[in-house]
């Protein structure tokens, strides 16, 4: 049988289903006691404490770690550290954490569902192929990273940075976001129609994005500032 795949519309995110299988099941001492993992799943302890994955205290230091096929959550964590850490092929489902730093990585294939993130730095980093779907945000960091065929979904977002980041086929549906800096970011086929915006900072560097026209109408005084045009009315 041929597997037929269908083609997103022109400048939707490229994204295939995230299809995890044939994966072993593995606790909390495992995934920290090895810095690469293939084909696995975070489960409660051999003892049986249900509530284990939400009881991680302090950090969770995953820094550097090597993940693919892998599905991680729920958990929680006062603060959790995935620095340089290389995810390809991973989900990430209820994760609770105030504090979250992942400069530097490389997420591919990547599903982060629901949970609650308070402080996420995630600068200089690459994502692609990635979805974050029903997750709260605090702080979204994504300064001078690199995004390509990326969707939020039904996510509240408080201030999202992209300065200096760049963007190609990314799309927001159903999301709300408080302040949105796009400071000298470079956006190609970037859809702001599913977000509700509060506040633009840097809103003349939206070339190369999508918006719709209720959004024109609420941007106009912005955009009139961002290029230096005085509106007044006749006398």
């Amino acid at each position: 049988m041929t597997r037929v795949r269908r083609t997103a519309p022109a400048g939707s995110p490229r994204i295939d289903p995230l299809v995890l299988q044939d994966i072993a099941d593995i606790d909390l001492a495992t995934l920290l006691a090895e810095d690469s993992h293939e084909g696995v799943r975070l489960v409660p302890g051999a003892d049986g404490r249900a509530d284990e994955l939400d009881a991680v205290a302090d950090e969770l230091d995953l820094a550097g770690l090597d993940l693919r096929e892998t599905e991680l959550g729920p958990l929680r964590t006062a603060r959790l550290d995935l620095r340089a850490a290389r995810l390809r092929e991973v989900r990430l489902q209820g994760v609770d954490a105030p504090v979250v730093n992942a400069t530097r990585g490389s997420w591919i294939d990547v599903e982060v569902v629901g949970g609650r993130l308070g402080s996420v730095e995630a600068y200089e980093s690459e994502w692609r192929s990635l979805v974050v779907s029903g997750v709260r945000l605090s702080y979204l960091n994504l300064r001078g990273a690199r995004l390509t065929d990326v969707r939020f979904v039904d996510c509240v977002v408080d201030e999202l940075d992209l300065g200096q980041a760049r963007l190609e086929r990314v799309a927001f549906e159903g999301c709300r976001v408080t302040r949105l800096d796009v400071g000298r970011a470079e956006l190609s086929q970037v859809d702001l129609r599913g977000a509700d915006l509060s506040e633009i900072v840097g809103i003349s560097h939206l070339r190369g994005a999508v918006i719709d026209h209720g959004q024109l109408m609420a941007l106009a005084p912005a955009i009139a500032a961002g290029l230096g045009i005085a509106v007044r009315d006749g006398d």
